[in-house]
């Protein structure tokens, strides 16, 4: 999701006649695009921004911002810590970049744009355009997983309308994407005026171009059977699903408030197998979540060999 929010927002920077430097000497504006689902990626960040105060101390008029989730999460408060900062921008104000960049080019003062914002009525069109290219499909989250700030910054679900996403699928193909990649944080809760997310498959299948289809993340309590059914019909959608399951015991899903149990996981995974045979099944795992002993983790730790996913990403608690 951040790749894409950074790919956006470096379109409209070049749409108007920007141009991106590989240097922080060179460059005029420099933003850091945050995640804020980690303590330890905050604190990567604000050691970086401290690390150039030396340049804002040698050229004012440099603009440095701070955009993304961290941004909505921290607010004004960021510049508590880092006083020369710029721009405060969350994920649903980014389409306005380049505008309130210039405002403070014109006005040389500081903005601070978080909340909902008012999106523009289509995508913007991509210059460059990759083999393999990432669509928004929805944004936002209604879960509230209890270790989760997903929900606070970017906001409730919204689905886009599923004509939009094919015509955008299709604009990409034209212009040389092979492979689309949806976006949703929570992927198979998708739902346009009930065009669920194996309607949306289907009808990005049938784009001459594309030759494969894939989608991320789902979500253990809203994957359904159709979904299944999708990726065994269609030929292009990629037999691959990336099912975080976050821990093997239910004390621990029941605190995380993850909406399911062990065995909901492993019944989903029998029958994704079932209709998919040949799918390879992809999660992550919190380690060291408030409360968990090592019995809870021994039954991660068999859940991860009774499954066995062909991939998992695994976090101590932070």
């Amino acid at each position: 999701m951040n790749k894409l929010d950074s790919a956006l927002m470096l379109e409209q920077f070049l749409s108007k006649g920007h141009k991106q430097t590989d240097s922080e000497k060179d460059a005029d504006i420099i933003l850091f695009n945050t995640c804020s689902v980690r303590k330890h990626a905050e604190d990567k960040v604000y050691n970086n921004l401290r690390m150039l105060k030396p340049l804002k101390d040698k050229n004012p008029r440099l603009i440095i911002g701070l955009v993304g989730c961290m941004a909505e999460k921290e607010k004004s408060l960021a510049l508590d810590k880092i006083p020369f900062l710029d721009i405060i921008c969350g994920p649903n104000q980014e389409h306005a970049i380049v505008d309130a960049i210039d405002e403070i080019t014109k006005n040389r003062n500081k903005v601070v744009k978080t909340g909902e914002g008012v999106p523009p009525a289509k995508m913007a069109a991509r210059t460059s355009v990759n083999l393999s290219e990432y669509i928004l499909a929805m944004k936002g989250c209604n879960n509230f997983c209890s270790y989760c700030v997903v929900p606070y910054v970017r906001g409730r679900e919204t689905s886009r309308p599923m004509d939009e996403i094919v015509e955008e699928a299709k604009m990409l193909s034209e212009k040389g994407a092979k492979e689309i990649i949806l976006l949703g944080q929570c992927i198979s809760s998708y739902d346009d005026r009930g065009n669920r997310l194996s309607h949306l498959l289907n009808a990005i299948h049938y784009i001459e171009g594309i030759k494969r289809i894939r989608f991320v993340t789902s979500h253990p309590a809203y994957t359904a059977e159709d979904v299944f059914k999708a990726m065994q019909d269609l030929p292009k959608v990629c037999p691959h699903l990336h099912m975080p399951a976050q821990s093997g015991s239910d004390k621990i899903l029941k605190a995380m408030n993850r909406k399911y149990t062990r065995s909901d996981y492993l019944k989903l995974v029998e029958k994704a197998r079932k209709i998919v045979p040949e799918i390879e099944i992809a999660s992550d795992f919190i380690v060291g979540f408030p409360g968990e002993t090592e019995a809870d983790f021994e039954e991660t730790a068999s859940l991860i060999k009774e499954v066995r996913f062909i991939n998992s990403f695994v976090f101590k608690y932070s």
